[in-house]
């Protein structure tokens, strides 16, 4: 069953600048940017991530490890998709999507060979253009009271929701990417809270008001590589910090080099518990 939005809701396009990332003097981090940049090869080669069933045998767990070991975690687990139930990590494949869409609603198309090959991959989504959020406070809530007891650790002294994204083609991203907003440019105002319906549960995120964006702070990584994980905050039980969500869109250059493909990326949702103190900057 797909979500459907109980509040309709106007997308407002926006033009804002958007600065590089590996630009910045410090390397930003979870805490403080809400976001982080990994040097983190995968086993899997290209073609390994189009088969569901592999992906989770072996790039689940190797993901929450390298997460676990970057972060001085206690565990790490994987969080079941609220929208699209029986999955857990998206892959993004425009053009693979197109082709299932036109497949589905025009019947048999011997051009689309390759989106009729994977006619049951459960994960694959088309990049979503929209800025929001993954969830909301009361999602975070809900969703570190359920995972606790399944990590083992019903007390975590800090809870996290991340979302780990990577480019899983051999070529580096240079014409796709996702936009991050910085949270320290975010304010309470700005959040538009959205509540979508699902079959028993209905669960929330946040779109982005547009009335302050040209106090809003985006970057994003040119040039990711297969070997880089990406690391965005979705939500974070110490409250000290700037707003618990890293706001997120897709986008495509402006102006990209030639023949530059479409972006082929991963994305898996991760809880992070630790057990006694955090490292002092994660």
């Amino acid at each position: 069953m797909h979500p459907s939005v109980t509040d309709t809701i106007d997308a407002v396009p926006t033009t804002v600048q958007i600065r590089s990332g590996r630009d910045s003097k410090l390397p930003p981090n979870l805490d403080t940017d809400g976001c982080a940049l990994l040097r983190s090869p995968t086993s899997l080669a290209t073609h390994a991530f189009y088969d569901d069933a592999t992906v989770e045998a072996e790039y689940y767990p190797e993901t929450c490890e390298a997460v676990r070991k970057h972060l001085g975690a206690a565990a790490v687990v994987t969080v079941p998709s609220f929208y699209f139930p029986g999955s857990v990590h998206c892959l993004r494949d425009g053009a693979m999507a197109r082709a299932e869409l036109a497949e589905r609603n025009q019947g048999e198309h011997a051009a689309f060979a390759i989106g009729a090959a994977f006619s049951k991959l459960k994960s694959l989504r088309a990049p979503v253009a929209g800025v929001h959020t993954d969830y909301d406070l009361e999602a975070g809530q809900f969703l570190r009271e359920h995972l606790s007891a399944e990590a083992g650790i019903p007390a975590p002294s800090r809870f996290m929701l991340l979302n780990a994204w990577r480019n899983i083609s051999e070529i580096p991203l240079e014409r796709e990417f996702l936009g991050l907003c910085h949270p320290r440019s975010v304010e309470v105002s700005d959040l538009l809270p959205v509540d979508l319906a699902f079959e028993k549960v209905a669960r929330g995120q946040h779109n982005l008001r547009p009335e302050r964006s040209a106090q809003h702070d985006w970057l994003y990584f040119p040039s990711q590589t297969k070997e880089e994980l990406l690391l965005f905050k979705q939500w974070d039980s110490r409250t000290d910090l700037p707003t618990p969500f890293t706001f997120h869109t897709g986008f495509v250059h402006p102006d990209p080099p030639a023949n530059a493909p479409e972006r082929q990326t991963v994305e898996l949702r991760l809880a992070v518990f630790w057990k006694d103190k955090t490292p002092a900057k994660l």
